[in-house]
C-alpha cells in the first residue's frame, strides 16, 4: 500500500539532493565563470535543468515499467549495444569514481580544521578517504538496519549543516558584509568551453535528480504528487544551494574561496571570527549505497511538453561537445576508447554468446587433470 504523500516526497527529494556536490563544487564552478554573478546564475541554471531533466524521466518511467534504471530505458530506445555500453561504464568507472570523489571530499573536510592556514598532505587526505569506504563496505555488509540508521544520521549532520551556513550567511549580510557581492559581474571570464565545465560541476551538486520516479511506486496519488513533489522540491534546492553560496561570498572574497581547500569550513571560521559565536564545523558526508525498489506499478499518464526535452537533449549535447570543443584533451579520448573498449567484452559473450565455460575452462581441467593425472573424486549415493 502507498505510504509516502506529497510532504515526504518532497522531503525525500531534497534529502537525496543535497549532499557533498554543495560543499566541493563552489570552487570549481567559480573557476568556470570567474566572478559572483555568472557563478550564482550558473548554480540557478543547473537546478532548472535538473528540473527539466526529472520531469522528462519521471515521465519515461510511467511509460517503461521496468526496474533497472537507465539500462531498460536505453534497451527500449535504443537497443542492447548502447544499454550494455552504459552499464560497462557506470559499474566500473562513473559509481566508482564518484564514490572516490565523495569519500576525498569528506577526508578533506575533516583533515582541514587540524592543518590551519595550509592544505593537508594527501597522504592524510588518502588515508582518511580509504578508511572512509572502508567503514561504509562494513557497515553495509554488517547490516541494512544499521546502514540506513548511519545514513539517516549523516543526513541530518548534513542539513544541520545546511542551515547553518545559510543562517551565518544572513547574519552577515544584515550586518553589512556585501562588499563581494556589490558588483558581482565584474572580472567576469566565461568562455563557451567554460560555461559548459561549470555546468558539470554545478550539476554534480544536484545529482539525484535522476532517480526520483523511484519513489512512484510508493506514492500516494502518483499522477498528482510525483510531479509536484519534483516541482516543488527541487526549486527548495536551488534556492538553497543559491543562498549556501550567497554565504560562502559574504565571508569570503572569490580569491578567498578558489584558495580554500575546504570552502565550507573555511566560510565557517571566517563566520566565527565575525563574531557569529560559531565554532569550526569538521563536516563528514558519506554517501550509503541505497536499493531502489522496482518500478513496477499501475498506468500513469504524465505528459511533459515536448519542449523541455527537447530543450534538455539540446542543452545535453552542449555539454558534451562544448569542453572538448573549447580544449580538446586527450582525457577525452581516453574517456572515449574505454567505453568503446566494453565491446571486447560485448561482441564475444553477449553478441555471439560465447560460453566461457564450455568452451575454455572445460577443455583446460581436462588437460590440467590429465597433466597432473589426478581425477575429480567420484559421486556416492
Amino acid at each position: 500500500m502507498s505510504q509516502v504523500g506529497l510532504l515526504s516526497g518532497i522531503c525525500l527529494i531534497v534529502g537525496t539532493m543535497i549532499g557533498s556536490g554543495i560543499f566541493i563544487s563552489p570552487k570549481a564552478v567559480l573557476e568556470g565563470t570567474g566572478a559572483v554573478g555568472p557563478c550564482l546564475c550558473v548554480w540557478a541554471a543547473c537546478g532548472v535543468l535538473a528540473t527539466m531533466g526529472a520531469l522528462c524521466y519521471a515521465e519515461l518511467g510511467t511509460m517503461i515499467m521496468k526496474s533497472g534504471g537507465e539500462y531498460p530505458y536505453l534497451m527500449e530506445g535504443f537497443g542492447p549495444l548502447l544499454a550494455y555500453l552504459y552499464s560497462w561504464s557506470t559499474i566500473v568507472v562513473l559509481k566508482p569514481s564518484s564514490f572516490a570523489i565523495i569519500a576525498l571530499s569528506c577526508a578533506e573536510y575533516a583533515s582541514t580544521p587540524f592543518y590551519p592556514g595550509c592544505t593537508p598532505p594527501q597522504v592524510v587526505t588518502k588515508c582518511l578517504a580509504a578508511a572512509c569506504i572502508l567503514i561504509i563496505t562494513v557497515i553495509n555488509c554488517l547490516s541494512v538496519k544499521l546502514a540506513y540508521r548511519v545514513q539517516n544520521f549523516f543526513t541530518v549532520a548534513k542539513l544541520l549543516i545546511i542551515v547553518i551556513i545559510v543562517v551565518s550567511g544572513i547574519v552577515l549580510l544584515a550586518q553589512g558584509n556585501t562588499q563581494n557581492l556589490k558588483d558581482p559581474f565584474a572580472g567576469a571570464t566565461t568562455s563557451f568551453g567554460a560555461i559548459g565545465l561549470a555546468f558539470y560541476n554545478g550539476l554534480w551538486a544536484y545529482d539525484g535528480w535522476n532517480q526520483l520516479n523511484f519513489i512512484t511506486e510508493e506514492l500516494k496519488n502518483p499522477y498528482r504528487n510525483l510531479p509536484l513533489a519534483i516541482i516543488i522540491g527541487i526549486p527548495l534546492v536551488i534556492v538553497c544551494y543559491i543562498f549556501v553560496n550567497i554565504a560562502y561570498f559574504s565571508v569570503m572574497t572569490p580569491t578567498e574561496l578558489l584558495q580554500s581547500p575546504a570552502v565550507a569550513v573555511v566560510s565557517v571560521h571566517y563566520s566565527h571570527s565575525h563574531s557569529l559565536r560559531l565554532s569550526r564545523i569538521i563536516i563528514k558526508y558519506k554517501i550509503i549505497n541505497k536499493s531502489s525498489n522496482a518500478i513496477e506499478y499501475d498506468s500513469l499518464v504524465n505528459q511533459v511538453p515536448i519542449v523541455i526535452p527537447v530543450l534538455v537533449v539540446i542543452v545535453s549535447c552542449y555539454l558534451v561537445l562544448a569542453p572538448i570543443i573549447e580544449k580538446p584533451e586527450w582525457e577525452y579520448l581516453y574517456c572515449t576508447m574505454f567505453i568503446v573498449g566494453g565491446l571486447l567484452l560485448y561482441v564475444p559473450f553477449i553478441y555471439y554468446k560465447f560460453n566461457w565455460t564450455r568452451c575454455i575452462m572445460r577443455p583446460l581441467t581436462m588437460h590440467l587433470q590429465l597433466l597432473l593425472e589426478v581425477i575429480p573424486p567420484e559421486k556416492t549415493e
